[in-house]
Order: structure tokens, then sequence, then C-alpha cells
């Protein structure tokens, strides 16, 4: 017996020697890779075997998820698009998907298909995390992807979400989203909260897709956005994405220079004549970002914001570019907050979240 366990612990030992020695690998693998991308290459390897390793946990907030996730979108852009190849996604190492980083991939997905004309460049192969599965089949990913699929999730996170898309100013799809949660909503809220939705659509379509998005493909967008949203725990998330070029990019071609320098002083971020993107936004959701002069417009994200004040507690978060902006109120004290990260996001992505009365037993 004794002969028998020593045996079983040395090939349990055998095999997690193997199993980090084919990690060691496969990270070796993807530095390489993305320095090959950086170069503006596609790398042997991938040229090859068209396999892309998804990241272990999609998400733009926390540094090391965001470099991840970021260098894997530039290699598919990079495949599917430049070099007009098939790819293969391994979900193998994915355990999380946080909604930020979750519909910067679908909207990068949905570009791909676009501008292949539906040909399937896509595929996918090892999505072992049953929640992995669920959320790619929630947010219509595999519809995307040409991918039939006969899941029915059932994980509480997953299930509550809606998936939605368009293409510049639509009132009908924000009505809809506000109309599942009227009735529990404060009345002093509905209507900013339509006017929010429906302005960062408008935005989407008027700026940011001015020029070509600066991806190296130069294809000029055509107003698209993307969402997620969900009304659980007494609070409504809403996810907003567009890929064009960003507010940092967008805002000086709206605004004269000497108003941008004003806002950014106002907000006490003034450094001389260079800003952050982190500082731009914050400048953009002082005043809004319309070009087209007139007394309905020009309110931007403030109308998000005013829901946020008039709840008196709520997050809004705007990644843009390199930039994050986080305005936050809690028991009717705000705060603002700034970050700038190494890496491009090379788009504008809105998380808002906002209380609702909570449904009585």
């Amino acid at each position: 017996m004794a002969k028998k366990n020593k045996q079983g612990e040395r090939r349990v030992r055998l095999r997690r020697e193997r199993e980090k020695h084919r990690h060691r690998l496969e990270r070796k693998v993807l530095r390489r890779e993305r320095r090959a991308l950086d170069r503006g290459q596609v790398p042997a390897r991938v040229s090859k075997a068209p396999k892309l390793y998804a990241p272990a946990i999609f998400d733009i907030e926390v540094a090391a998820n965001r470099s991840e996730l970021l260098a894997f979108l530039r290699m598919l852009r990079e495949i599917t698009i430049k070099k007009a190849r098939p790819v293969v996604i391994d979900f193998s190492r994915t355990e999380k998907m946080v909604s930020s980083g979750t519909l910067l991939f679908l909207a990068e997905s949905k570009r791909i298909v676009a501008l292949n004309n539906a040909r399937r460049r896509i595929r996918v192969r090892k999505v072992l995390n049953p929640k992995v599965g669920e959320v790619l089949h929630q947010i219509g990913f595999y519809d995307t992807i040409g991918r039939r699929s006969t899941l029915s999730p059932t994980a509480e996170d997953v299930i509550h979400w809606r998936a939605i898309a368009g293409r510049g100013a639509d009132g009908e799809k924000a009505d809809n989203l506000v109309q599942t949660v009227r009735d529990r909503l404060p009345a002093t809220l509905s209507s900013p909260m339509y006017d929010g939705l429906v302005e960062a659509m408008t935005n989407s379509a008027q700026h940011a897709y001015l020029q070509p998005r600066r991806d190296g493909l130069r294809r000029l967008g055509n107003g698209e956005w993307w969402m997620f949203a969900r009304e659980q725990d007494g609070h409504v998330y809403v996810v907003f994405c567009d890929l064009g070029i960003g507010i940092p990019n967008s805002l000086p071609l709206t605004h004269e220079p000497g108003a941008v320098r004003e806002l950014v002083a106002r907000l006490g971020r003034a450094s001389g004549v260079l800003y952050t993107d982190a500082d731009l936004v914050g400048a953009a959701v002082e005043i809004g970002r319309s070009r087209i002069r007139q007394s309905h417009r020009g309110k931007g994200l403030r109308d998000i914001v005013d829901v946020i004040d008039k709840a008196r507690d709520g997050v809004l978060r705007i990644f843009s570019n390199s930039g994050c902006y986080t305005y936050q109120v809690r028991d009717g004290v705000s705060s603002r907050v700034y970050r700038n990260y190494r890496h491009s996001i090379l788009g504008t992505l809105i998380q808002w979240t906002v209380p609702v009365r909570q449904e009585s037993g």
C-alpha cells in the first residue's frame, strides 16, 4: 500500500512539474508574440497555426489585465483584418469576464465581422470554464461569429445582462431599456436616464467617428455603438462602448483650444499646455462634447452625472483611450478620480451605476 501511495504521489508531482513547464513555455511564446506585434509583424507561430489564447481575465481597469486584453485584441485585428486570415481563439485559460473588458471584446469582434463582410474569421475552442461559456452565449458572441450554441445560462450574474447594439441616436432602444426599470425608478430619474442614454448614442455618432480610428486600419466608422445593461441587486448597470477616436482626440476638434484650457484649469488639472487623457475626459464631462451648438445639445455626459447627483448615489466611470475618469457619489458626497494607463483602448467605454427602489417583499 505504501509503495502504491508513493507511486501516486510521484505521478502527481510529475504532472504538476510538466504543467508548470508548459505554462512557462506558453508565457514565453506570448511575450514573443507581443514583441512581434509591437514591431508591426504577425508572429511566425500564429502565421503557421492561427491560434490565440484569450486572456485569463477580460478587464480594462486593473493594469495587468488591461495590458493582456489589449495585446490580445491587437493580435486579433492584425490577423483577421490586416492579414485577412481566420483565427482560432482558445479560451482554456479564461477564468473571468468583467463587463467592461467583455464589451470591448464583443465590440471588436463585431467590427471584425463587419469589416470582413460577414466572412467567418473567428472560431472558438476549449471554453473550459462553464460561466465563460454562458457569458459568450448571453452577450451574443456565438451568434456574431456564426457558431450555434444550445447553452441556457443559469448563473445569476450572467442571466440579467442584455446586449444591445445600434448606430446613431436610437431613442427606441433607450426607451425600451428605461421601461424595464421605470416602475422602480424615482420619477425624477427616468427622464434623465433616457436623455443620458440617447446623448451617449448621439455623441458616438457625432464625435467618435470624425476621423479613422487610430489602430492602423484606416477605416472610418459609421456611428456604431455597443451596450450592456442589467438591473440587479437594487441597481441599474449600463456599459456603453464605441470604437472611435476617443474623447481626448475628439474634444480638441469640437472646441477651441482656449475653451479646453479653461475647462481643464477649472478642474484644477492645468499643467502647462500638456493634458493627460484623463484630464480631457474630465473636461468633457463638465461641458458635453457636441459639435452642434443648439440649446438641446452640448449636455453630453452631464445627463448621466445628473442622474447620479439626483439619486445621491452612483458611479460614472469613463475609459477613453489611455485615460480613466471616475465620478462617484456616496450619501450625497461626490468625488472625482483621474487615472492614466500605459495602453489605449482605442475608443470610449462608459460604465454607469445608479440605484433603483428595491422590490417590496
